[in-house]
């Protein structure tokens, strides 16, 4: 008996950190796409201050969510 409510109990735990390890992910998703979009609305002198030029910017935006 003892080792059918471990199992449940190591089973709900492996749960628990699958699921957190995907809302972490999701997190980090949202959150490149986020810089990404303030990349686009940086002008010239923005960019600039920052070390990045427009081509570059303009490729870092275009990246899908998933890249790094």
């Amino acid at each position: 008996m003892s080792d059918l409510v471990c199992s449940r109990v190591c089973v709900r735990r492996q749960n628990a950190l699958q699921s957190t390890a995907f809302f972490t992910l999701v997190r980090l998703w949202a959150a490149r796409r986020r810089e990404r979009l303030a990349l686009c609305q940086l002008d010239a002198r923005m960019l600039r201050d920052i070390g990045a030029g427009g081509a570059e910017a303009a490729r870092e935006a275009a990246k899908p969510f998933w890249s790094a």
